[in-house]
């Protein structure tokens, strides 16, 4: 079996980064076969790069996100990593033997509602569909939840049978419970005297992270030693100029801490420090941020909605994500309540660890001899 995997090479590790590069790991690791294709920028568009990256447009960045062409062999298994790469099967639509992960269609979910649509212009918003007409040519599709597949099959009208779920992974040897150093409180101030709730992630809309904030402030109303850290780079502009116009109309501004650029291992001791790990998203294909909490031995809060029922099981306290009171009732409960904390760690710990990038690895080499056969 002759296997590449077409894959982005990513500035900033994200979600979806972290699941090439855990695949692949775990593919070699099975001692599997395989090289990894990066789509580049076309030759007959590079005269226009950096003219036009003077007015923003970053376009090696946005044709290796959404590829047109890639140096692939006929007949090959080629495995294309993430949905945005469809635009590669709309452009080449010979090309055999093709699986493609999705990870969500959200954006193009969202691409009707004013509050929750993210695409930065016209040209991103057409490649988007761009991509998803593409999903239809290829062999097999991968979905990374059973969420995932419901909104391919309702929203593309992609036959069900044509869709296997593979659940991402879990890195258990860097997620683990941890000690806490002082170097780490040290460097961002974080005093043993105050509680913690933690977020990881951007502020784009479907992330819901302004109803946190609201929750975070009916709580710090009663618990003055009570403090927010929110982990991750601003990715998104407008949400990040409304988060912080909301965190100085509430005076949260000496309550809140931001953690842009943090290591793999702060992140650990992050999570392991946290008194509750807090996931109001009110969209997501997976949410890997809850498992990897889990296995730190952060107590997790996160919304009933989308994947997030089926990736934490039993294991959290499930909320309304779009009632900050009952999410605050949610969070005070674990604060409050040693023993309710306690059964949560211990069931986050026995759930996270159902999660392996083998078991993923294992299941993915499974739909690629689907096409063999």
């Amino acid at each position: 079996m002759q296997l590449e995997l077409v894959a982005k090479q990513y500035k900033r590790l994200n979600g979806q980064g972290r699941y090439v590069r855990s695949l692949s790991q775990s593919m070699t690791a099975l001692g599997v076969e395989y090289a990894t294709r990066y789509p580049r920028l076309p030759g007959y568009l590079r005269p226009l790069d950096q003219p036009l990256y003077r007015f923003g447009y970053d376009l090696p960045e946005f044709f290796t996100s959404f590829p047109i062409s890639a140096q692939v062999e006929r007949e090959s298994i080629k495995h294309l990593t993430t949905q945005e790469m469809g635009s590669l099967l709309y452009f080449n639509r010979s090309l055999r033997n093709t699986v493609i992960t999705v990870c969500d269609i959200i954006p193009y979910m969202n691409r009707h509602s004013a509050e929750q649509r993210t695409y930065q212009h016209v040209v991103e918003r057409l490649f988007d569909r761009l991509a998803l007409m593409g999903l239809t040519h290829a062999n097999v599709i991968i979905a990374i939840s059973e969420y995932t597949k419901q909104t391919l099959v309702e929203h593309l009208g992609i036959a069900a049978d044509k869709i296997k779920v593979v659940h991402m992974g879990l890195n258990h040897q860097l997620f683990q419970p941890t000690l806490v150093s002082d170097a780490l409180r040290t460097k961002y101030g974080l005093s043993a005297d105050y509680k913690y709730l933690l977020f990881v992630g951007p502020e784009t809309p479907r992330k819901n992270l302004h109803r946190l904030v609201d929750a975070f402030a009916m709580l710090r109303a009663h618990m003055p030693n009570l403090r927010l850290i929110k982990v991750g780079k601003p990715m998104y502009e407008p949400g990040y100029v409304r988060l912080q116009q909301q965190i100085e109309k509430l005076n949260l501004h000496q309550d809140i801490i931001f953690l842009e650029q943090i290591s793999d291992q702060e992140l650990v001791e992050l999570y392991a420090m946290a008194d509750v790990y807090v996931f109001p998203s009110l969209y997501e294909g997976f949410g890997l941020p809850t498992l990897e909490a889990m296995a730190c031995g952060a107590p997790v809060v996160c919304a009933n909605a989308a994947s997030l029922p089926e990736v934490v099981g039993d294991a959290a306290l499930l909320v309304d994500p779009l009632h900050s009171a009952a999410m605050a009732e949610a969070i005070a409960s674990i604060l409050d309540n040693s023993t309710l904390r306690a059964n949560l760690i211990e069931r986050g710990f026995a759930h996270a660890r159902q999660f392996t990038w083998e078991q993923t690895a294992r299941q993915t080499l499974a739909v690629y001899r689907t096409l063999l056969n």
